[in-house]
């Protein structure tokens, strides 16, 4: 499989700044009859999970995928179908940083819609205009974790495929 001209674009970006380091985990699709029937994958759902303490960023990642028959090359529409698949763990990535960070500008590659749910845990409150662009804050609050307690701002928001979306960033 090759990679994309607008995904290597995309890709080089985040290299160029030398502010980013690529991480890569390697996803297992489920077996398919007819492999050369299905396109690339969508992402279906993301949730982040960020802790944002004392200059450093925890961020834990669910995703859940979607791979449609029908679309690769020479497939008849009647053959359309879908198969949804997830990993059945977290991707946990740690790092320093001065702003909460999340990666969304990756959404554009999607052909459909992608659902976003971020979970923001901070030791301060986030301040009155925090504002995540195209996400609506549903709920806050304080919640205990073991010996730590933090402010958690929960955000959903919906992305259309193939359309333009910048990463997050939140200053604390």
């Amino acid at each position: 499989m090759r990679l994309s001209d607008k995904a290597q674009d995309l890709f080089d970006k985040y290299l160029r700044t030398e502010e980013f380091v690529i991480f890569e985990s390697l996803v297992e699709h489920p077996p398919v009859p007819h492999p050369q029937m299905y396109a690339a994958c969508n992402v279906l759902f993301q949730r982040g999970d960020i802790y944002f303490a004392n200059g450093r960023q925890d961020l834990y990642l669910w995703s859940r995928f979607q791979t449609t028959a029908g679309m690769g090359p020479g497939a008849a529409s009647a053959t359309k179908h879908a198969i949804d698949f997830a990993p059945a763990y977290a991707l946990h990535v740690s790092f320093p940083t001065d702003s909460i960070w999340y990666p969304l500008e990756v959404t554009e590659l999607n052909t459909g819609p992608t659902n976003v749910m971020l979970n923001v845990l901070t030791e301060k409150t986030l301040p009155d205009k925090a504002e995540v662009k195209g996400f609506r804050l549903e709920k806050g609050g304080r919640i205990d974790l073991g010996a730590h307690s933090y402010h958690l701002s929960h955000f959903r928001a919906r992305f259309e495929g193939g359309k333009a979306v910048p990463d997050v960033r939140l200053k604390n």
